[in-house]
């Protein structure tokens, strides 16, 4: 599909996500877009960034027309490990356990 007529095409910079536009204007949960055509993007790239890692959305334009969105990347927080008994008990064996598969690999040779 081409960038412009299909899903989107995601490129990750962290703290960021640059997204190929392909609908309308879509805020961000702060509210706040920013447009900057091309030119003006590439020159100040740097401060852009800066802005949307600070939770800013920002649309580049081609002359007046939107192609491309900057947006946060949203982070997951990971859950604080209980304990390992719980690790392990969150963990399916399948197949055979590793330490038999490591013998039988050793007597092999």
């Amino acid at each position: 599909m081409s960038a412009l007529g299909g899903a989107a095409q995601v490129l990750r910079f962290d703290p960021v996500t640059i997204e190929v536009y392909t609908g309308g204007h879509k805020r961000g949960a702060t509210g706040a877009m920013i447009e900057k055509g091309i030119r003006e993007a590439r020159q100040e790239f740097t401060r852009l960034l800066k802005r949307v890692a600070g939770g800013e959305e920002v649309v580049i334009t081609d002359r007046s027309r939107p192609v491309a969105r900057i947006v946060p990347i949203e982070t997951a927080t990971a859950a604080p490990l209980r304990s390992r008994a719980a690790l392990r008990a969150s963990v399916r064996r399948r197949g055979r356990r590793l330490s038999e598969l490591v013998m039988e690999g050793r007597e092999r040779l």
